[in-house]
């Protein structure tokens, strides 16, 4: 917000003007965190502003307030702690007993226990509701630290009847919960670091927005200064208020103008065009969002019976329910529709679509009612039960969100309701404490789109200061305190006074004589030629409804009707002209009972100084849409015949006549008279229950007191035994004091509730605290003074009655052993805790010297196992070499020994094979050839398994296939290869390596696995990383467990096989579970395999 330069002087400035004779009342809400905000607000502010402070903090119930002693340290204001009716003085301080909700009438505060039935105990919203509609202009808010929301319900008030709301600087607080809350409202004034709002509050209380609430400037030129704001708000804005109360939107503008010190109105509007932040500030000032869920309960109770309950029952299952909510503002009050339709239609078990549209001009207030985020005050004005099943509970940010389901129902849009077209359909609107705001043609206006939106027998809730103004006959009242009315019939386009932009042209006028009639005239002419017909020649005629409410006048009427004196009315009864009351009266009810045309000729009417014949019908014309029936009342003058009476006759007949009037209207009268006997009977009767309940309380207070003088005596006895018992404790205080002073060991005593008992005088060098700090709650005071976990040592003392001990380093570096004991009465009773701190510096200094000494050995025995691990990796890579040198130079030596042998033995038994074929020997020397050839075949597979030959000269993927044969011949397992692009190159030693695993993993699954199937895939990444695989669809494997079981058992192949892999730079992975099979996969960088 901007601040004048007015408003940014030193705040310890002498206020320059006498205070008011009423002064301002400043009510400061504050929570955890702002105590230190309020000491800092005091420190700056004057101590003769003229202004009249209230603190309300969120206090524990058994907890002694101790705000007065601590504030008076900040001002030289009186601070004093508030009392049941004191009146608020200027230039003083007041702070609130615990356990208490305050109030404020009449400029005195009084004070009462909170009720906890049900939610949030919210003192702060209490209070503020109370101050703004006791003070109006005079109330000003301050909401500092604290946590929840408490404050933003209650600064509606304040707002809504003329005061200011200031709100601390988010990031200044030390808790932010409640200032973000109360700025999420859109209805805050200011939102100012704590040093900055004395200036803006002296600068408020000496404008004269609030020096003269009732300002003499004439209405001229009040309007003059209000149309020159507004003009610059359209230009700058551009949002046009006409149709406004000038006076309201004056004093809004003049509270803004109050905030700056500004008094010319030039000067503000030269304020406006600068600083657009003042500019929307003003904007939303303006359009006064004033809203809250269920905002008066009695009015939406018979709401919900009168509107709701015959709306839903009357509506055909899966029939849309459209609502209409104009100026919804934050949209509780859409909501609160909202909820009561849908407990309806879940009662019922209909099905109807429920559409609420609720519309406003402010889009900021628009976004808070779509988010449905609302602070936890709520639940004070909402039934647990409702809250329950609509809303969603945030315990930690302390607010509650309407639910999903809910907010669907609800569609939330921008519009000015005297501008743009409105909405059609209507099944209900509720439009509550709008039409207030707006000018009497405005009002009208809106009740005649109100008429066109509403379907047939639509209803209409308005504020309790609001009313349908000449629309009474197509609205009936439901209940006229609580203005529910009911849409009585349908709509002709001449009662819609639709709103026009002011873009839109002006309709053409109509042709003057002489002028070409266009298309269209002459159906208008015609429809004018009867209207003058109907108007010259007609009956008179009126049409009424069955309370005899005039709807509509037709013909000369005043022959027969006048209008009476006093307010205006449309009661026919009340119009009609002498002797025709009664017999009207009776006629009426006939039609309605008989449904059928009632004629009296017979009547006489008193015109002038006589009685004249006339003759009347009254014919039943229907119902109105909603089951109201309608009459027709037709009069007719009737000639009257020469009468053969002389003057004398004349006028005896004359007078009869009137006496039979007189007659009839006494009976009327009669009636009238019983009917309000039986009502006075009625309320007789309860003022002597009332009455009687009085006596009984008035008993009741006898005998309470009675009761209090009895307790009173006891008091006094009570008294004198105490006044013993304080001189035998000032001797023990002495002793005790004493012995405290003379310990070194800090020693702290605390009572059961954690509430400070007493202290050594060690305890204030070490925690700085003082002796105003006893009775205070160790809690209340700097977390961590007393060092961490405080709390849950006290807890763990008192439960299981044994003494604890931590150790604790202070801010100044210092470690203090804190050993928490049992305080125990001379009856052995726990009624607390000893704390002891000792200091043990210098012990601790030793032990981590020692410790360091330890760590430090750790770490070089940890560097040497990592050395040592690295070279066992390296020297096992190394042996696995070797192995492989080994495996080749072996099979090289079968190859050139034991394969060449048995070569030359084939070829020596192959020469003697002829010589020897017919002899005795052919068929040992078989026998030994064929032993030969398996030998040779073994030595060659040996050779194949030690190194294949295959795996150096054509590569790792036929090497596989020569496995794959192999696992078929030996084993039984047939092998798949998948190789999915060109046929990878591993870099010795990964190719060999990378075979062996392979090797491994597919004997494994021979043995181990359950299959006789398998499959190797190969293949190869964009970005050249090679990957191998063995897949089976075996029986799987645990392999968490299998790696931590026994060697034998566990997957003990599997980890060694991943570090061959590893150590020749390769990455192997596992995925398996019993019953699904298993996957073993080798992936090696691009680094490590070249296509």
């Amino acid at each position: 917000m901007a601040i004048d330069s007015a408003t940014s002087a030193p705040p310890r400035r002498r206020a320059k003007e006498a205070a008011p004779a009423t002064p301002c009342i400043v009510g400061i809400g504050a929570s955890a965190g702002g105590l230190e905000a309020i000491c800092e607000f005091f420190g700056a502010m004057p101590d003769d502003s003229g202004l009249a402070f209230v603190i309300v903090q969120h206090l524990s119930p058994t907890q002694k307030s101790l705000a007065a002693e601590i504030i008076g340290k900040h001002t030289a204001m009186s601070v004093q702690q508030a009392s049941e009716g004191v009146r608020l003085e200027a230039n003083r301080v007041y702070t609130l007993p615990a356990n208490t909700y305050a109030s404020i009438h009449g400029g005195c505060l009084h004070l009462g226990v909170p009720d906890n039935a049900r939610g949030p105990r919210l003192p702060i919203d209490h209070f503020f509701a109370a101050l703004g509609e006791d003070q109006h202009e005079r109330a000003i808010g301050i909401v500092l630290s604290g946590s929840g929301g408490d404050g933003s319900q209650g600064l509606r008030s304040i707002v809504e009847n003329g005061g200011i709301v200031l709100v601390q600087t988010p990031q200044s607080c030390e808790f932010d919960s409640m200032p973000r809350s109360a700025i999420a409202t859109g209805l805050v004034s200011q939102v100012l670091a704590v040093g900055q709002m004395p200036a803006s509050l002296l600068a408020y209380a000496s404008h004269a927005y609030v020096a003269d609430p009732l300002p003499r400037t004439s209405a001229k030129e009040g309007n003059a200064a209000i149309e020159e704001i507004l003009r610059t708000i359209q230009n700058l804005r551009g949002y046009c208020f006409g149709g406004y109360k000038r006076n309201t939107l004056l004093r809004r503008a003049q509270r803004r103008m109050s905030l700056h010190s500004v008094a010319d109105v030039d000067a503000y509007v030269a304020l406006l065009k600068r600083d657009p932040k003042e500019v929307e500030a003003l904007f939303k000032d303006l359009l006064i969002g004033v809203t809250a869920f269920f905002r008066d309960e009695d009015a939406w109770r018979l709401a919900e019976k009168e509107i709701v309950v015959p709306l839903v029952d009357a509506r055909p299952d899966d029939e849309p329910i459209r609502v209409w909510v104009p100026g919804c503002s934050t949209g509780e009050e859409a909501y609160s529709i909202a909820i009561l339709l849908t407990e309806r239609l879940r009662a019922t078990g209909k099905n109807c679509p429920l559409q609420v549209f609720a519309t406003d001009t402010n889009e900021d207030a628009l976004e808070v009612g779509r988010r449905g985020c609302y602070p936890a005050s709520i639940a004070e004005r909402i039934p647990p039960e409702l809250l329950a099943r609509y809303f969603v509970e945030d315990g930690e940010a302390q607010r509650y969100q309407v639910s999903r389901k809910l907010r669907e129902t609800l569609i939330f849009g921008k519009q000015n309701l005297l501008r743009d077209p409105p909405f059609s359909g209507i099944a209900l609107i509720c439009c509550r404490n709008l039409l207030i705001y707006l000018d009497p043609e405005s009002q009208r206006k809106v009740i005649s789109i109100f008429h066109f939106a509403l379907q047939p027998g639509g209803y209409l809730f308005l504020g309790n200061a609001e009313t349908v103004g000449r629309y009474e006959d197509v609205f009936r009242p439901l209940a006229r305190k609580w203005r529910l009315y009911r849409h009585t019939g349908g709509f002709t386009p001449n009662q819609l006074e639709f709103p026009i932009r002011e873009s839109q042209r002006t309709p053409d006028p109509l042709p003057t004589a002489g002028t070409r009639c266009e298309t269209g005239l002459p159906g208008a002419l015609a429809g004018l030629t009867q209207q003058l017909i109907l108007e010259r020649f007609s009956p008179a005629a009126v049409l009424i409804n069955a309370r005899f409410e005039a709807l509509y006048y037709s013909g000369p009427t005043e022959e027969f009707l006048q209008m009476p004196r006093g307010a205006p009315t449309h009661d026919l009864l009340a119009q009609i002209r002498d002797g025709l009351r009664s017999r009207l009266r009776s006629a009426v009810r006939e039609a309605i009972a008989g449904n059928a045309c009632v004629v009296v000729d017979n009547a006489r009417v008193w015109r002038g100084n006589t009685f004249e014949a006339v003759r009347f019908s009254v014919l039943p014309a229907g119902s109105n849409g909603v089951g109201d029936p309608l009459l027709l009342v037709v009069f007719e003058n009737v000639a009257s015949a020469p009468s053969p009476l002389g003057s004398e006759g004349r006028m005896v007949r004359q007078l009869e006549d009137e006496l039979q009037a007189t007659k009839e209207d006494l009976q009327s009268a009669i009636e009238q008279l019983e009917t309000s006997n039986e009502d006075l009977k009625i309320s007789n009767e309860e003022i002597i229950s009332i009455n009687e309940e009085l006596h009984s309380i008035n008993a009741e207070l006898e005998n309470s007191k009675e009761d209090l003088q009895s307790l009173n005596e006891e008091l006094k006895l009570v008294n004198r035994q105490l006044q013993t018992k304080v001189g035998e404790l000032e001797a023990s205080t002495t002793d005790i004091r004493n012995l405290l002073a003379s310990s070194e060991i800090a020693t702290l005593c605390i009572d059961r509730g954690k509430r400070i008992k007493w202290f050594s005088p060690g305890m204030g060098a070490l925690c700085n605290i003082m002796a105003a700090d006893i009775g205070r709650s160790v809690d209340d005071l700097a977390p961590g003074g007393f060092g961490e976990a405080l709390a849950e040592d006290i807890e763990t003392v008192l439960r299981t009655l044994a003494a604890t001990q931590r150790e604790l380093r202070s801010p100044n570096g210092h470690w203090y052993l804190r050993r928490s004991l049992p305080y125990r009465t001379e009856n052995d009773r726990i009624d607390g805790v000893i704390i002891n701190y000792t200091d043990i510096s210098e012990a601790r200094k030793q032990a981590e010297e020692i410790a360091n000494a330890q760590r430090s050995a750790a770490g070089m025995l940890e560097e040497q196992v990592r050395l040592r691990t690295a070279q066992l990796r390296t020297l096992m890579a190394e042996l696995g070499l070797i192995e492989e040198r080994e495996r080749r130079i072996l099979a090289q030596d079968l190859h050139d020994g034991l394969g060449q042998l048995l070569a030359i033995v084939k070829i020596k038994l192959t020469s003697l094979e002829d010589s020897e074929r017919r002899g005795t020997l052919k068929k040992p020397l078989k026998e030994i050839e064929d032993l030969i050839d398996q030998s040779n075949r073994s030595v060659r597979s040996l050779m194949q398994q030690l190194s294949p030959p295959v795996l150096e000269t054509l590569g790792l993927i036929p090497a596989l296939e020569w496995l794959a044969e192999e696992m078929e011949r030996s084993y039984g397992l047939s092998v798949r290869i998948d190789v999915d692009g060109p046929p990878p190159v591993l870099e010795e030693p990964a190719r060999t390596t990378t075979f062996r695993v392979l090797r491994e993993l597919l004997i494994n699954v021979a043995k181990h696995a359950g299959t006789n199937l398998a499959q190797i895939d190969c293949q190869q990444d964009d970005d050249g990383r090679l990957t191998l695989s063995v897949t089976d669809q075996g029986k799987g494997f645990d392999y968490e467990k299998a790696l931590s079981g026994s060697r034998v058992e566990s997957g003990f192949g599997l980890v060694s096989a991943r570090e061959r892999i590893e150590f020749v730079g390769g990455q192997m992975n596992v995925d398996t579970q019993p019953g699904y099979g298993a996957t073993v996969s080798i992936s090696f960088p691009n680094k490590a395999a070249d296509i």
